[in-house]
């Protein structure tokens, strides 16, 4: 049995860290794991829990998750911390910016934003075609002007798999309506599980390695010399033929073409690439070069072929 005198103690530090709980659930933002890799913001405010993974709605462009992976907790705590200043200076989530924003408009919105960053063509592009199928399909389905909170992971599943032109390629539409809807969604406090929607597994190609490749090589250089030396690049340094084999001039390499250097800007993984040279497509190379550094390696003139 407690004293009186020690119950009044044990009653009242209960009564503190409860209101110490209730306190930080309804005022301090917090960062918290979404997934392995990612992280959010969340708080609660008037009984109801908001998660937001950017800073947008307190007009911060700020996206932890864009990060390389060990930067993102850091990022995440900085947005924190915006969000807990902009709480305690009045800010609160919107009821009638949520009630007002629509199903259609989320997925424009995050579009315009990614055309303005630095993603590849094709990213891009794909990008485009998704967001204009969505919206064909929003249009049939009566779901343009309805708020966002009545979109349901059921809508983006049926989406995908009458809209995929093929078995094959629902993974890549999943994957790109995701990145238009997924943070939008999440920073107007809609938090869609997009791992429900499974899909049907397709077939693996068994792709056989070729047993010699000089024929190849061979018939290669007698259709295109061009396509002859990028097949060489591609096949002996690994090099990406779309960006990083197209765009390479002579001043990219060293003083005796024994080493190419390629800057995070001309790479896709966006980090520097630092590669010897092998002997047969450095005489390539040698073979080629006119004395100006500045030209390309392939139209031998100051500027490069087109992506097609």
């Amino acid at each position: 049995m407690l004293s009186q005198k020690h119950w009044a103690k044990h009653n009242l530090r209960s009564v503190t860290i409860s209101d110490t709980m209730r306190t930080k659930q309804e005022l301090f933002p917090q960062v918290t794991k979404k997934n392995k890799a990612d992280y959010i913001v969340s708080f609660w405010i008037d009984n109801k829990r908001y998660r937001y993974s950017n800073g947008l709605p307190i007009g911060l462009d700020l996206s932890p998750n864009l990060y390389p992976p060990l930067e993102r907790y850091r990022q995440a705590e900085i947005l924190c911390s915006a969000f807990t200043l902009a709480i305690r200076n009045g800010w609160r989530p919107s009821v009638l910016q949520e009630q007002v924003t629509t199903i259609n408009s989320i997925a424009k919105k995050t579009l315009r934003r990614k055309l303005l960053c630095d993603y590849s063509h094709t990213y891009k592009r794909d990008l485009i075609y998704t967001e204009s199928k969505w919206s064909e399909y929003l249009k049939k389905v009566n779901l343009t002007q309805k708020p966002i909170k009545q979109l349901s992971v059921d809508v983006i599943k049926d989406f995908v798999y009458e809209c995929s032109p093929s078995s094959s390629s629902m993974a890549n539409l999943k994957r790109n309506i995701s990145s238009l809807l997924r943070d939008e969604l999440e920073a107007n406090g809609v938090v869609l599980n997009f791992s429900k929607i499974k899909l049907p597994k397709s077939p693996q190609r068994l792709h056989k390695p070729l047993t010699d490749i000089r024929p190849i090589m061979g018939d290669i250089r007698q259709f295109n010399d061009n396509l002859f030396l990028c097949c060489l690049m591609t096949y002996t340094m690994l090099l990406r033929p779309h960006r990083e084999v197209r765009c390479l001039s002579f001043g990219d390499f060293n003083s005796d073409f024994s080493q190419v250097s390629l800057s995070g800007s001309k790479v896709k993984s966006k980090r520097n690439r630092i590669l010897p040279v092998p002997k047969g497509v450095r005489s390539e190379i040698i073979k080629r070069y006119q004395g100006v550094r500045s030209n390309n390696v392939f139209t031998l003139d100051d500027y490069c072929f087109n992506r097609d």
